[in-house]
């Protein structure tokens, strides 16, 4: 128990699932987690991408409660900091982020070699590496291509945090290769006209986000910390 307790201290305080695993906050992260694995029976998503309009809306964070809810319930995750420009995963769960993507796909590393573990079962994390002088041009490789099919062969989720839509390309390449888009937005802070040039941009690719999570809902007005809405738009075929 000391042991679990000490590793959950380097934790950021707002990795809420572990830190108050009963509160509301945890809980909508756990209906989030059941809204997409039973939003396709027969063959659920593997490779969820998250991300946002902006930066500091909750992404990274979102994304790694996310990723510690599916493995509560026996799924083998990995997270994987894919913002090669500004990564906060590293940060978030107190993690070095040395040995991480950047050198998986630039060939210095195998993906087996750099996957690191934060004490909580069914979790593994591949954080972002060193920052590379040219992030748009690895991440639209084959390389990172082949990485994520080989991925898809070990592990029931793998949860990609990627950069935000509107300030580089990144995104936009990252989305032909998940299966599910999720946006996280910050409530009465991301301008709606930022949200739907998101969503343009993804459809011009034939990528549609199919959820929105949203972030930092105002509890005096609201019931919810998190609200989530999934399927509103079906997810074009490539």
């Amino acid at each position: 128990m000391q042991e679990k307790e000490n590793i959950f201290h380097s934790f950021n305080r707002r990795v809420i699932v572990n830190l108050d695993p009963r509160s509301p906050e945890a809980e909508s992260y756990r209906a989030i987690r059941t809204n997409i694995l039973s939003s396709n029976l027969t063959n659920p998503p593997k490779v969820l991408m998250l991300t946002s309009a902006h930066p500091e809306e909750g992404k990274s964070l979102t994304s790694t409660n996310l990723a510690i809810v599916m493995s509560e319930i026996g799924k083998k995750t990995l997270l994987v900091d894919c913002d090669l420009r500004r990564p906060n995963i590293h940060a978030i769960l107190g993690l070095d982020k040395s040995h991480g993507l950047s050198e998986v796909l630039y060939g210095e590393e195998e993906w087996d070699k750099v996957l690191k573990r934060v004490g909580i079962e069914n979790l593994h994390v591949i954080t972002s590496g060193a920052i590379p002088h040219n992030p748009s041009e690895i991440i639209g490789s084959d390389k990172m291509k082949l990485f994520l099919e080989e991925l898809k062969q070990v592990f029931d989720i793998i949860i990609l945090d990627v950069p935000c839509i509107l300030a580089v390309t990144d995104s936009i390449i990252l989305s032909l290769l998940a299966d599910c888009i999720f946006m996280v937005v910050m409530a009465e802070k991301t301008p709606r006209e930022a949200v739907l040039r998101s969503m343009s941009m993804l459809a011009d690719v034939k990528s549609n986000i199919n959820g929105i999570i949203f972030n930092k809902v105002n509890m005096r007005r609201s019931h919810y910390y998190y609200y989530y809405y999934y399927g509103s738009r079906k997810r074009r075929d490539k």
